[in-house]
């Protein structure tokens, strides 16, 4: 039996026979209380990576960039890990390990759990690579920082979701993310794909290029990577073609790696997207192998999208809403949640929305009729929420964090 399966299966062992001591049945879950606001600290998110987790006894952390200001986020900008005070829903954050071993003008952050409690971390920095390094919750502190790739991308802005990390059933890391060729528009962005296995990162693979752009012109860019695995050990991967920020020129592609190894061809979402910033593609895989992807359209709509084994479909929109960057979630039952920020000013689509959100679709249900507010507040719609395929503690609390607009930013946290 290999390791991280036996601590699974011990840790299981020990909670169900101290629910057994309490009389709780297996079948009873522990939600956490709700709370919607709860200051984490300074950082900023986003849809395409996930930020936030939970160990296995249910603390959580978030692991996030700081900025002072958009677009850049200054020279001092680093990571920043944040734990709860407690179990369940916290009532406070604090900063823990030492932001200074990961250095400074750090983009884009993509985190996830394993079964020993430890939290990889894939991340751009602007000195032109993308790094990876393991924070352990047991002593909160990083490990060793490794450089993964060069990636020739210095002049990224904030809301350029450059990296993606999952892990499989065996805790093995699987990363993408964006990189500029040595030749060609400094505009065109591609993206690359790689695993980290026992004798460390294996020569990265091109699996996002130009080819995929329509039309194929020098400008164009493979940007936004998002990656989940379905329960089999597929890898789905998902991100947008677009020549830059707002330009109405954007598509969403897919690629699939099936868990013998295998790529398939990338397959395109029938609907333009929006381009650039604010436009995503968040995605999840349900517990049923299906795969689910928001992001928006030209006219600033969030746009949903599913893939059930017979290729993408959209005849399940969720009703309109005009937004930016919207974020998907589980909603502990098979189905999922979409989150956005209220509708931007007509005269600015796109200038800031305010308040956040959520509409939830049941498994193999409808949407909800309408948009319920989620919190009130001056906040982004950059919401990353907690999800993974495999170690994924307490699946019933759902929890999500999101950021202020001011700079410099401000990261808050969502508990179901």
């Amino acid at each position: 039996m290999a390791r991280e399966t036996w601590l699974r299966a011990a840790r299981t062992a020990v909670v169900m026979t101290v629910l057994a001591a309490l009389g709780i049945g297996a079948d009873c879950h522990l939600i956490a209380p709700t709370n919607h606001d709860i200051t984490v600290g300074p950082g900023f998110s986003d849809v395409g990576p996930h930020q936030v987790v939970r160990t296995s006894a249910g603390l959580l952390y978030t692991v996030t960039a700081t900025c002072k200001f958009f677009p850049t986020c200054g020279s001092t900008n680093t990571i920043l890990v944040h734990k709860a005070d407690q179990i369940g829903t916290p009532t406070a954050f604090t900063a823990v390990g030492n932001s200074a071993d990961v250095g400074v003008q750090i983009g884009a952050v993509a985190i996830a759990i394993d079964g020993q409690d430890r939290i990889h971390a894939l991340w751009t920095q602007r000195d032109g690579f993308v790094r990876y390094g393991i924070f352990d919750t047991a002593t909160d502190s990083w490990g060793s920082i490794e450089a993964v790739d060069s990636t020739n991308w210095t002049d990224f802005s904030q809301g350029d979701q450059g990296v993606a990390l999952a892990l499989d059933a065996n805790a093995t890391p699987y990363a993408a993310w964006s990189y500029r060729p040595a030749q060609g528009s400094p505009l065109a962005l591609r993206t690359r794909f790689a695993r980290r296995l026992q004798g460390g990162w294996e020569n990265p693979i091109d699996v996002a290029d130009v080819v995929d752009c329509e039309p194929a012109t020098a400008d164009c860019g493979a940007w936004h990577p998002t990656i989940a695995f379905r329960p089999n050990g597929d890898l789905f991967l998902a991100w947008e073609t677009s020549s830059f920020h707002y330009e109405r020129d954007g598509w969403i592609r897919t690629r699939m790696r099936t868990a013998a190894g295998n790529w398939l061809p990338s397959a395109r979402i029938e609907e333009h997207s929006l381009g650039g910033l604010d436009d995503g593609p968040a995605m999840i895989v349900t517990g049923d192998g299906v795969a689910h992807i928001t992001f928006v359209n030209f006219d600033y709509i969030a746009r949903y999208y599913y893939h059930d084994g017979l290729g993408w479909k959209g005849d399940r929109q969720p009703s309109p809403m005009a937004t930016h960057d919207p974020g998907i979630g589980p909603d502990g039952a098979g189905g999922v949640k979409i989150y956005a920020h209220g509708p931007p000013p007509p005269s600015d689509p796109a200038g800031e929305g305010v308040d956040i959100f959520s509409i939830h679709r049941p498994r193999g249900g409808a949407w909800d009729e309408s948009w319920t507010l989620y919190v009130a507040g001056h906040y982004d719609s950059s919401i990353s929420t907690r999800w993974s395929q495999f170690f994924h503690a307490e699946p019933w609390n759902l929890d999500l964090v999101y950021w202020t607009h001011d700079s410099p930013n401000e990261l808050h946290l969502g508990v179901n």
